[in-house]
């Protein structure tokens, strides 16, 4: 069956090789890790558009051979395929272990070149959460994240380095992976073979690294990368785009987004124990579990407030750390900023504000927890207090809110670069239903 696939591709691929002309739209995706990353060895990818998904590994192989970044990688397609093109990226060790995670989405500019830039964060053993605290702290995830991941779910979408179904995507219109574009500089390899799918997106994989690596579809070492049909891009340590920088007081939210004083895309994140019924992901509508996160496209059920439903099971009588870090309870957060050139890509808040109101709905009677993520911290240190629905005093929130005189406070110096901002209903000793848990919008003060 595979043989028989691979043959209809080569057929399909030269066919849009000679159609391509100037008509294909080509899609760049820069791709960069935060500092003390290392051991990456496979990037696992999966592309989204117009209700489709695919997925590719970079390279096909993972041989063990450490990737070095910044990298980058492109898709063309004809430009009957328009829409949000999302990718989202689990990175793993030479183990198949995940390691980092990030995502980014653009609305596809056809018949030209749009670019994605995703940075790659550290995903733990498990995710944002210090084994030895309680249940207190959530996973930095994203929803679609351009420093780590938005992208919703716990650290991103893990690909499968292959497609369901005879010869590609389950589903009308399908995709195609070419079967390698020619590359140019030192160190390119022609990869092979692709994946056809119903129909038909006609994707080109191309990927480039400073250092050089072996992935399907061509690797140049340094140089430019030309994908097939004659976009040339040179390598410089990644894109840089404007975006939208942070501005004013007042956040709000429109579509998972957050505008103004935040530029950032939602998310949620859960334990292993725990549930969540809304979001969902995709068009599917698949659910969001810390083993099957959603790297792109959830399905809010508000355009104007971020919002979750799930649950988490009662703790123990004397929990374990282990107890914990399965069941700390379920979050819905928002970043500060977005690397996709949407949001400000510097990811952080960026002002020194003194306080936070959390404009919040639908919360449980249990207790809740607001959260804050400094960048560049461990993804298992956050800064926390309990849920108040008045101003909250920024200097106040600590890395062990949960004591009666909480020591580990957050630094003045750190407020202007916390990252992301979340709200938790931790688990207790009785089981914890939430319904539809909403954050509506964020007022800050100076």
């Amino acid at each position: 069956m595979k043989r028989l696939a691979l043959a209809s591709l080569v057929l399909f691929a030269s066919w849009a090789s000679c159609q391509k002309s100037n008509s294909d739209s080509v899609v760049l995706v820069d791709v960069d890790a935060t500092g003390g990353l290392v051991g990456i060895t496979q990037l696992q990818a999966t592309v989204t558009l117009g209700g489709l998904s695919t997925s590719e590994d970079f390279p096909k192989t993972n041989a063990g051979a450490t990737i070095t970044f910044p990298t980058s990688f492109s898709l063309s397609m004809p430009r009957s395929r328009q829409g949000t093109l999302a990718v989202g990226i689990t990175a793993v060790d030479a183990s198949g272990s995940p390691v980092a995670s990030g995502q980014d989405a653009k609305a596809v500019v056809v018949g030209n070149q749009t670019t994605l830039s995703i940075v790659l964060q550290a995903i733990g053993p498990n995710p944002g959460k210090d084994a030895s605290a309680p249940p207190d702290s959530a996973p930095d995830v994203l929803s679609r994240d351009s420093g780590a991941g938005g992208v919703i779910g716990v650290g991103g979408a893990t690909a499968t380095g292959g497609v369901v179904g005879s010869g590609g995507v389950v589903g009308s219109g399908g995709f195609v992976a070419s079967g390698g574009a020619t590359t140019a500089g030192s160190g390119g390899k022609t990869g092979g073979g692709g994946i056809t799918g119903s129909g038909g997106i006609v994707t080109t994989t191309t990927i480039t690294s400073s250092g050089g690596i072996s992935g399907s579809g061509g690797t140049p070492g340094k140089g430019g990368t030309t994908s097939s049909g004659g976009t040339t891009t040179t390598p410089t340590g990644g894109t840089t785009t404007s975006g939208t920088k942070n501005s004013g007081t007042t956040v709000t939210i429109v579509s998972g987004k957050a505008t103004g004083a935040m530029t950032g895309f939602g998310w949620v994140a859960l334990g292993s124990a725990d549930t969540i019924t809304d979001p969902t992901c995709g068009a599917s509508k698949a659910a969001i579990t810390s083993a099957t996160p959603c790297a792109a496209a959830p399905n809010w059920s508000s355009t104007s407030a971020l919002c979750i439903t799930g649950s988490t099971p009662a703790l123990s009588s004397s929990p374990t750390s282990a107890e914990y870090s399965a069941n700390y309870g379920v979050v819905i957060g928002v970043n500060a900023g977005d690397a996709g050139g949407t949001g400000d890509p510097s990811l952080v808040l960026g002002q020194a504000f003194t306080s936070i109101t959390i404009a919040a709905t639908g919360l449980p009677t249990s207790t809740v927890r607001a959260q804050v993520h400094v960048k560049g911290d461990p993804d298992g240190t956050s800064y926390c207090m309990t849920y108040s629905a008045s101003a909250m005093t920024l200097a106040n929130f600590a890395t062990d809110c949960y004591n009666t005189a909480p020591t580990g406070k957050i630094a003045a110096a750190s407020i202007a670069n916390i990252d992301k901002f979340s709200l938790e209903a931790v688990s207790g000793s009785a089981p914890v239903t939430v319904t539809s848990m909403c954050i509506a919008g964020i007022t800050f003060a100076k």
